[in-house]
């Protein structure tokens, strides 16, 4: 007769351990059915509460967890034929199932199989639409596409004996140990109608820890198909626009800076950015025009006591561009008298903001005093940092929006058309007090 051990990984799961075993139980199968436990130290009753249920289990303990251990654990305590892998919260949605799942590998080339998994009534809805999506109705036979998951999973026990799983990786010892097997020319199969329930499905909700843990373990495997650098080529078509503000307040002083960096901001259009000065007077205007510069003359500060608060005046700016139909994918805005930058260090804060989910890059904020009093920078770590909106000061940032601080670098503004209408509206400013990339 042949026999099929059951290998279950647990940690605190009393509350699913009872209805799994009872589960595996009632299999119709003509095959001998063992369980094994691998405990990764449960500080509930889970190991006491499968006793109870099955008292000929077979149970190990793991004290240094890592998945693919535990799995190997697993089969050497086991002594069947078979090997099925099941997670301790999966429950087998009927009587079929463990045999629906081995049959298959008594097809050529083989060499292990997964089943359906489905959402209960509890699921999430993140989770329920990744199962569904996930596991279809319809069985397949995977000999390029890795994807094999060891929540509901089988193989021939002198197979796993053969390959085992890799101990080191923290996830996705699934996915790696399937690589390799389709790498050597052999056969993943899934079988849809091997198909248990999965409260919480395969991505744990909405885990960020895990998915960046998933993530990693993933761009290591597909680094071969993984065409992030087709990506970021795309920000060589991308709209840009920096934008320096010069006030009447120091006026001969934003003059001066202007006339002595004209050859680096000539450098910066050269490299793609509109170079745009933010006059307050007339007298100014004219002046940058002469220096071949182009001007936005939104602003009519010639009163030094009229200058409003800094978030309004790249309002105004920004509103000036857009009653122009002039849209950018990013907006920068820089002090002249402090501005030090190169094209490459200016795209350098450019692409961070590219390359992450953040709309703003911020360098530093000020008061009219020119006092740092907003930004806590004990809140920083290192040269760079995502923060969320809220954490900023009153009228400065709405919820839910990122933001890359980085105290020595410029600010820099939104990806789209959109993100930034929604940000100016709050509004909110983009500004560098000072410093070198």
């Amino acid at each position: 007769m042949e026999k099929i051990s059951v290998v279950i990984r647990t940690f605190n799961e009393e509350a699913w351990i009872g209805l799994v075993l009872k589960q595996i139980l009632k299999q119709k199968t003509e095959r001998e059915v063992e369980i094994v436990i691998v405990d990764n130290k449960s500080t509930d009753r889970t190991v006491d509460r499968a006793l109870s249920i099955c008292p000929d289990v077979k149970y190990t303990e793991i004290n240094d967890f890592f998945p693919g251990k535990a799995l190997n654990l697993g089969v050497e305590a086991s002594s069947g034929d078979y090997v099925v892998f099941l997670s301790a919260h999966c429950v087998p949605v009927d009587e079929y199932w463990i045999d629906n799942l081995v049959k298959s590998l008594k097809e050529d080339s083989v060499v292990a199989c997964y089943g359906r998994q489905v959402p209960v009534e509890s699921t999430s809805a993140l989770d329920k639409r990744d199962l569904w999506i996930t596991f279809g109705i319809e069985d397949r036979y995977q000999i390029v596409d890795s994807f094999f998951h060891n929540a509901n999973s089988a193989m021939l026990r002198s197979y796993a004996c053969q390959y085992p799983f890799d101990e080191s990786v923290t996830n996705l010892e699934d996915r790696v140990w399937s690589c390799e097997q389709l790498k050597n020319g052999n056969v993943i199969k899934y079988s849809a109608n091997a198909t248990v329930f999965h409260h919480h499905g395969i991505h744990h909700g909405a885990s960020e820890s895990r998915a960046k843990k998933v993530v990693a373990v993933m761009e290591e495997l597909h680094r071969d198909d993984t065409n992030y650098s087709g990506f970021r080529s795309l920000i060589d078509d991308v709209s840009r626009c920096i934008v320096f503000p010069i006030s009447s307040r120091y006026d001969k002083a934003d003059i001066k800076s202007l006339e002595s960096k004209l050859d680096s901001l000539q450098k910066l259009e050269k490299h793609g950015w509109n170079v745009v000065i933010a006059t307050s007077t007339t007298e100014q205007g004219k002046r940058c025009r002469e220096l071949g510069l182009s001007v936005c003359e939104a602003r009519d500060y010639s009163d030094v006591q009229a200058i409003p608060p800094l978030v309004e005046d790249i309002s105004v700016i920004v509103e000036f561009f857009d009653m122009k139909s002039q849209y950018f994918d990013f907006f920068g805005f820089a002090d002249i008298r402090k501005f030090d930058l190169s094209p490459d260090g200016l795209d350098s804060v450019l692409r961070a903001l590219w390359h992450s989910d953040a709309c703003l890059a911020v360098a530093a904020i000020h008061s009219r005093s020119h006092k740092m009093n907003i930004v806590n920078m004990s809140d920083f770590q290192g040269n760079q940092a995502v923060m969320s909106r809220g954490r900023w000061g009153d009228n400065l940032m709405a919820e839910n929006e990122n933001v890359i601080i980085d105290p020595a670098r410029l600010i820099l503004g939104t990806q789209s058309a959109y993100r930034r209408k929604n940000i100016f509206d709050q509004p909110v400013f983009l500004y560098s007090l000072s410093g070198k990339l």
